[in-house]
């Protein structure tokens, strides 16, 4: 069994959303419907759509043979591919996260969850001193199937087990698997994303403008100019920098900008339009070039990475794009048309 990081802390009066720079959710597994005591342990697994930390875990309470029950054990795993349904199946994992017979109370652990992998929380009540009770896990199970919003991402919620007690340790590689979408195993767990401020300098005209994403207001901002304004008119063209800090101190990256003192009217771009704005999924880029000229259309995230771009050599008239970013993270976009003459931004929103 591969075992990438075990990070375990027993943290009774820990408060998570002390947490700074992070976005901490709770997710509260459903009301208990069932009981299932036995030395088998059962919890949940669910395809994640988007990339987070899972920071804290605990046993749901609700199995009334396990009332007096004052320890829990619980792992958090990656399967390497979809697991499959059934005991008898072999569906290879990672452990990221093991608990293993520690008091009954939030926990603190550290697993990183990335975007399209297969992850598991198993786990439940137990006897301090599980051998004398065989190894009894009280696992409470929830009615019916599960959605959850896990990053802001709509999720299917599936019922993981094994055929063990996990009181008695970490299974052999291989042995978790899929139980079905229904009477999922009850583990609560709480998710992070980071709240780092993200920044994007727009040039506006003969304006530098910040715009920051994230992080919690108000903000502070500090240029390489030394001046401390969201936006700033440059006296001379070259490499401007900006760091932006939030309420809680959290800093963000630093953000450069080559500003090219110029406007609109200069670079010869008439009738900029984009629309819908916003939009789902498709946005129509349309402009006249009123010169010929050479042309590059990029499309930006707010961190910097560009997920579209388009030359144009020797362009002049009416250009007219449809643009997809269906497949890309909801979110705020820029769309920048470059010439040797300047640059021309617009914000792109994805819903």
């Amino acid at each position: 069994m591969i075992r990438l990081f075990l990070i375990l802390f027993f943290l009774p009066f820990f408060n998570f959303a002390q947490l700074p720079c992070m976005l901490v959710d709770t997710l509260e597994i459903g009301s208990h419907a069932y009981d299932y005591t036995y030395p088998r342990t059962r919890g949940l697994w669910f395809q994640a759509q988007s990339a987070f930390s899972i920071v804290g875990v605990k046993a749901a309470d609700g199995n009334h043979q396990g009332v007096n029950a004052t320890h829990q054990s619980i792992e958090v795993i990656k399967f390497d591919t979809m697991p499959q349904t059934g005991s008898s199946t072999f569906n290879p994992h990672t452990v990221l996260f093991s608990a293993i017979n520690v008091p009954h109370a939030w926990t603190l652990c550290i697993a990183q969850v990335d975007s399209g992998g297969y992850y598991g929380i198993i786990g439940a009540k137990n006897d301090s001193a599980p051998a004398t009770t065989g190894g009894m896990m009280y696992n409470s199970y929830i009615s019916g199937t599960l959605k959850l919003l896990l990053n802001g991402d709509s999720t299917v919620i599936h019922r993981a087990g094994i055929q063990l007690s996990l009181a008695f340790g970490s299974p052999q590689n291989g042995y978790y698997f899929d139980d079905g979408l229904h009477t999922l195993g009850r583990v609560h767990f709480m998710i992070s994303a980071d709240n780092t401020p993200q920044l994007q300098i727009n040039q506006i005209g003969q304006n530098l403008d910040a715009s920051v994403f994230g992080g919690l207001s108000p903000y502070t901002f500090y240029w390489s100019t030394g001046e401390t304004t969201q936006t700033i008119t440059p006296q001379t063209n070259g490499n401007y920098w900006l760091l932006v800090t939030d309420s809680d101190s959290c800093i963000s990256d630093t953000v450069f900008y080559n500003f090219l003192s110029s406007n609109i009217y200069d670079i010869q771009i008439n009738s900029f339009n984009i629309y819908p704005n916003p939009s789902r999924d498709i946005f129509n880029v349309s402009f006249v070039s009123d010169e010929v000229q050479n042309l590059s259309i990029s499309i930006i995230n707010v961190v910097g990475e560009v997920v579209y771009t388009a030359d144009l050599d020797q362009f002049v008239g009416q250009f007219t794009k449809e643009v997809s970013l269906a497949t890309y993270p909801k979110g705020v976009y820029f769309l920048e048309i470059t010439t040797d003459k300047g640059v021309i931004n617009k914000k792109l929103i994805l819903q």
